[in-house]
């Protein structure tokens, strides 16, 4: 009988064990890593630990600038996190090299179509769906709306209502420019400003393109592109390059600033005065990017932060129930994507919120003014040298006098041998 009760006692023990047992995922997200939004990302990891007592997150965290080359090295070593959060074109070269799981064969067909399509199929690599939008952070043309009606300037439908709006701000005397050259630095990558050379008609690396032996660099478009740059730059129309873009619009030294729906924190805590809370929605809206010809389609690249799945791990089911947890769960939008400033691609999340969170001209842009317009980028091997090769030459348009007719030569022979052609 004691033997039997021993038994019993130990299959109950292992049973217990079992039942408690937790699977563990790392998570590398460099979101953590930032202090303004690591708060944020902890919230989101203890709801779903706690409706989850089953799987335990483990973070891992690193500089924005080193992610993508630490994913690559972790992977190939066979050590890729369960889970991580990408950017730019991180999720390309990722997915090429096999390291993503196709999200296709394990996410719910529910979850998928209710995410935002145009964001979603720019995340296709060779047909795998390889990661999923985890907020929508395409980047709009913030608009400072008290420094257009105090200097009476016209809407910026165009690139020349931008030069125009400029000389009507240097009669006035004015000390803002009208506008931030941001993410123009040299060797920063083509995606941050693909809307530029999109909305002047260059197609860098496009499909077409590519076919036809061409980099797309080769043509009118890039030249007058660079052209209006130094325009802008000699009659004192940029904010001054080399700053903080951010800081000049949060501060009212800039008009016009192209950045991502992430801007609210960061200008709320940069000029709390005037800013704070609701103030901001009072002073911005957020545009399309200018055109070249009134009437014109804009065009606005589709990247942004996503969610991707280790093809190596060996939790799919776990790490998806996180992912999907994160992109389209209320806590994981409340505590985490709205806080930081961002939209959810969950279109569920989106309405339920147009009516609260996003009834204001910040969000309403980014919804109607923005998001309708995204198209996917043309990645390719050698995209991203050639791209630093081509904002290279925008940074070089602004600060020398260097002739433009070298500079297109330049970028278009430089890529040529980059991309094979």
């Amino acid at each position: 009988m004691k033997i039997i009760k021993l038994a019993l006692l130990i299959s109950s023990i292992i049973v217990c064990t079992s039942l408690h047992a937790k699977t563990t995922i790392t998570f590398d997200a460099w979101m953590w890593s930032e202090p303004n939004f690591k708060p944020m990302v902890e919230a989101v990891v203890a709801e779903f630990e706690k409706e989850n007592p089953d799987i335990k997150v483990e973070m891992r965290g690193g500089g924005w600038a080193q992610t993508r080359q630490k994913l690559m090295m972790r992977a190939a070593a066979g050590d890729a996190e369960d889970v991580m959060m990408l950017d730019a074109d991180w999720f390309y070269f990722l997915g090429s090299a096999g390291v993503l799981q196709d999200l296709n064969e394990i996410a719910s067909k529910a979850f998928l179509a209710d995410l935002s399509q145009g964001a979603l199929k720019a995340l296709v690599v060779d047909g795998e769906q390889v990661a999923v939008p985890s907020a929508l952070t395409p980047w709009g043309v913030w608009t400072n709306h008290e420094l257009m009606k105090k200097y009476n300037l016209k809407k910026n439908e165009t690139w020349d209502d931008i030069f125009d709006n400029c000389l009507t701000l240097k009669k006035a005397g004015s000390k803002a420019q009208i506008f931030s050259p941001y993410g123009m630095q040299k060797a920063a990558p083509l995606e941050f400003v693909l809307y530029m050379h999109w909305n002047f008609g260059v197609n860098p690396m496009s499909a077409d393109h590519i076919a036809k032996g061409e980099t797309g660099f080769n043509n009118p478009a890039f030249a007058d592109m660079l052209n209006w740059l130094r325009k802008m730059n000699k009659n004192g129309c940029l904010v001054n390059y080399g700053g903080d873009g951010r800081n000049a619009l949060s501060h009212y030294e800039a008009v016009l600033h192209p950045d991502g729906p992430y801007l609210v924190g960061i200008a709320r805590n940069s000029n709390p005065e005037k800013l704070a809370g609701n103030k901001l929605f009072d002073v911005f809206s957020v545009e399309s990017p200018p055109v070249l010809r009134r009437g014109d389609t804009p065009r606005i690249q589709g990247l942004g932060h996503a969610m991707a799945i280790s093809a190596q791990s060996e939790h799919h089911e776990e790490a998806m129930r996180f992912v999907e947890y994160w992109v389209s769960n209320d806590k994981g939008i409340d505590l985490y994507t709205t806080p930081m400033g961002a939209i959810t691609p969950s279109i569920k999340g989106q309405n339920k919120r147009k009516s609260n969170d996003y009834n204001n001209a910040v969000s309403k842009g980014y919804l109607n003014k923005v998001l309708p317009y995204l198209e996917s980028v043309p990645l390719s091997e050698g995209w991203t040298n050639c791209g630093k090769i081509a904002v290279d030459a925008q940074h070089r348009a602004i600060l020398t006098d260097d002739p433009i007719e070298d500079m297109v030569k330049m970028v278009d022979n430089t890529c040529k041998i980059i991309l094979g052609l």
